[in-house]
This record gives C-alpha cells, structure tokens and sequence, in this order.
C-alpha cells in the first residue's frame, strides 16, 4: 500500500481515489458474513425469513462471540506482520517503500 506522502506529491485527485478506494474496501469488509458486522445480522434475517421465526438469542450470542475472536485473531495477524514489516524496514539504513515516480492508479 502506499504512503500518504507519495499520493499526496501526485495531486489532490490521487488521493481522492485513493481515501475512495479505502471507503469501498471497509465497505466491502463491513457486510462480510460475520455476526458481528452488519453482513452478520443480514445472513440471521435471511435465516429468520427463510426459517419463518427468529434465530434463538443463545445461537446469536454463540456466533457474536465467535465473530469477535475471528475479528481478533486477524487484527493479531496484521499486527504481528505489521511490526515485523517495521522492524525489517529499521534494518535497512536507506529502505525504499515506494518510488514517487511510481504510477499509483492506471487511469
């Protein structure tokens, strides 16, 4: 991904795309079948239309709880690659994350 510095030395239209191209990724992340985000709730409305009656609260509270540690688990996973990227990059005396005349978008 690239740095806020680089989009910002391309234009202000970069990085429009760019915070667009992040609205749409949480978006997309949001209705994820996960009881705890919004696609959660919407797959137990289906299940209650299709059912004709509503999911027990036992069975919503179950997979709420297993939706939090699922969440949980992969924030500790970008965490972990997220120091371990920074400690990498520490190493290195001159790192070069990405070229500013580098293309971001292909218009």
């Amino acid at each position: 991904m690239p740095s806020m510095q680089a989009i910002c030395q391309h234009g202000f239209g970069y990085f429009i795309k760019f915070m667009a191209l992040v609205s749409v990724s949480l978006g997309v992340l949001n209705l994820l079948p996960v009881p705890v985000l919004d696609g959660g709730h919407l797959l137990f409305f289906a299940l209650e239309a299709i059912k004709g009656r509503p999911v027990s609260e036992k069975i919503q509270i179950f997979f709420q709880q297993v939706g939090i540690a699922f969440i949980n688990v992969v924030n500790g996973i970008g965490y972990v690659f997220g120091c371990s990227t920074i400690i990498s990059l520490k190493d290195r005396h001159k790192a070069k994350v990405i070229s500013p005349k580098a293309k971001l978008f292909s218009l």
